[in-house]
């Protein structure tokens, strides 16, 4: 089982105005939930229009789901903020309830802490997260973003393993 914990690193730099993802930490905090950790250099409390999406391979196959991964947890800051959850089924996501979902902004660190049942139970896990955030630009709309990890599709972990990736700068 997820018993230890997990993380990895990016470097800094590589935002593009986005929230600039440095390291997400996985722990399982119990047997029923896993509580991941985002950090982001470059802001300690979200805007308006910001976003993290953290994309989950749960079969351990980047072959299934989409883009390899079968549920998405998505968490957006407008009007205050929300948490949904999304599975995969055929090529879209649909919409679940984010039942047992906690999670909370504070002084740039993502926390969540997720149900294993939200997640189909599985272990072990991939993650991939991605940031995001809208930019007005007259009558435009452009679309910042920062991925962790930037190589592959899905940093994954069993327990005690600390797999890493590196993040090249200004990508």
């Amino acid at each position: 089982g997820l018993s230890g914990a997990a993380s990895f690193t990016d470097v800094p730099g590589d935002d593009n105005a986005a929230p600039d993802i440095t390291s997400v930490a996985v722990v399982a905090s119990s047997a029923s939930s896993v509580t991941l950790k985002v950090v982001a250099a470059n802001y300690p409390a979200l805007e308006q229009g910001t976003w993290f999406n953290l994309y989950f391979d749960t079969d351990a196959s980047p072959a299934t789901g989409i883009l390899g991964a079968e549920r998405l947890v998505r968490y957006v800051q407008d009007v205050g903020h929300v948490t949904q959850l999304f599975s995969a089924a055929g090529l879209q996501w649909v919409t679940q309830a984010p039942a047992g979902i906690v999670s909370t902004y504070d002084a740039g660190e993502l926390t969540l802490t997720i149900p294993r049942r939200a997640l189909g139970g599985a272990d072990p896990l991939g993650v991939h997260v991605i940031s995001g955030r809208r930019q007005p630009m007259g009558a435009a709309v452009f679309i910042s973003s920062d991925f962790a990890p930037n190589q592959g599709c899905c940093i994954n972990w069993a327990g005690t393993a600390t797999p890493s990736s590196v993040d090249p700068t200004s990508d």
